[in-house]
């Protein structure tokens, strides 16, 4: 019975002592003026390292100035929401950016700058399409330092494809962001602010401890000698 005993505990002990977990981090950076698009290229995970066991996709966007401008060419008087920045997607043509869910691993971001309730009034006689930010008609809004972020980790089943000897691209498709709500007639028109961020990959793996197996080892083979 001792000896049953000492066999289990054994077995636990390789199952639970036997493996360490390692990491490995690869982030690309990108920057330009919306809209633009960047491919960014990252190794696949190495098998000769260990066994994969997540993946992990972080995307980072900031904006920085620009303006946006809002002119009341209608009649009415009234108040507007601005929204004003970058925004920006990831997709892949070589592996899924999906979660465990088979949702995308990280959604769509939004780096903006925001003016909340801005009064305008009616026309006061330009022309349409003359986006004249002067009052009492218009307004401008600066672009300032605004950041959005996600994370996510790569659906279980799907992250073989992220393994192997060679790259997969990840693309960003930056965008110039304005939204003007909450009264008709609005012209609105933008200096596209500048963008930049970075997108990391992450890959958490098992590597076997070499020393730990052969000490579990000799005590397999004492327990054997033992039993004979």
């Amino acid at each position: 019975m001792k000896l049953k005993l000492m066999v289990a505990a054994l077995a636990v002990a390789i199952s639970g002592a036997t493996a360490s977990a390692q990491m490995v981090v690869q982030t690309m950076p990108f920057s330009g003026t919306p809209d633009f698009d960047r491919t960014l290229t990252f190794n696949r995970f190495d098998p000769s390292l260990g066994i994969l066991k997540s993946v992990i996709v972080e995307f980072d966007l900031n904006s920085n100035g620009g303006l946006a401008i809002a002119d009341n060419d209608g009649e009415d008087a009234g108040s507007v929401n601005i929204e004003f920045g970058v925004g920006a997607t990831l997709s892949s043509p070589d592996v899924p950016l999906i979660d465990n869910a088979f949702q995308p691993v990280v959604g769509s971001l939004a780096a903006t700058t925001s003016a909340l309730g801005v009064a305008l009034a009616g026309n006061v006689g330009d022309v349409p399409n003359d986006f004249d930010p002067t009052g009492p008609d218009g307004f401008q809004l600066n672009g300032g330092n605004a950041n959005d972020n996600d994370s996510g980790m790569i659906n279980s089943a799907l992250i073989g494809a992220y393994v192997g000897g060679t790259t997969f691209d990840v693309l960003v498709d930056a965008n110039n962001f304005l939204s003007v709500s909450g009264l008709s007639g609005v012209e609105q028109a933008s200096t596209p602010a500048a963008a930049n961020g970075s997108v990391t990959i992450t890959y958490n793996y098992n590597i076997p401890e070499p020393a730990t197996l052969s000490l579990l080892g000799l005590g397999a083979v004492a327990l054997l000698r033992r039993r004979r």
